[in-house]
């Protein structure tokens, strides 16, 4: 965590739009890979004792393209924390090129805010952000897994 707020948060504030935050993940993924292995951690960790895991799926995309996208899986398809990679496709990339021009959203003549979107669909959850480090970190994938947990408990009321 404190790595991530020297790496991202203080060096956003420093360095501008020229922070590595702004960067986009690297070609190999890893910060994606981290980032899944944390949720799946803390997802396993919570559903320990009820015969559900997760694991996760990277689909790959071009280093250029705007954002990712991940999903998290509540099967027993996978060992439990595994995280999967899938080849680049060009449907996914035009739905993701879609997806980034629905979440990038004008706010005044400066000022512009990009959306995460995160997409439940049955045992699935996906999850499509800007590709930046700042959206990938080890702070965020737990802030991420809260957030997933409690959705998940919302559901069930």
């Amino acid at each position: 965590m404190i790595e991530d707020v020297l790496d991202y948060s203080l060096d956003l504030f420093q360095e501008g739009e020229n922070s590595p935050a702004y960067f986009p993940v690297n070609q190999y993924n890893d910060e994606l890979k981290e980032y899944l292995k944390i949720i799946c951690e803390d997802v396993n960790e919570h559903l320990e004792f009820s015969g559900t895991s997760v694991w996760a799926s990277i689909q790959e995309t071009p280093v250029t393209n705007p954002m990712k996208l991940v999903a998290v899986h509540f099967t027993n398809e996978h060992e439990a924390g595994s995280i999967q990679s899938y080849s680049n496709s060009l449907e996914v990339n035009k739905l993701i090129q879609k997806i980034d021009d629905y979440s990038y959203e004008k706010h005044s003549a400066s000022v512009y805010f990009r959306k995460v979107v995160k997409y439940y669909e049955g045992d699935i959850i996906y999850i499509i952000k800007p590709n930046q480090k700042r959206f990938w970190s080890r702070s965020q994938a737990m802030q991420d897994s809260n957030s997933i947990l409690l959705e998940i408990a919302n559901m069930d009321e």
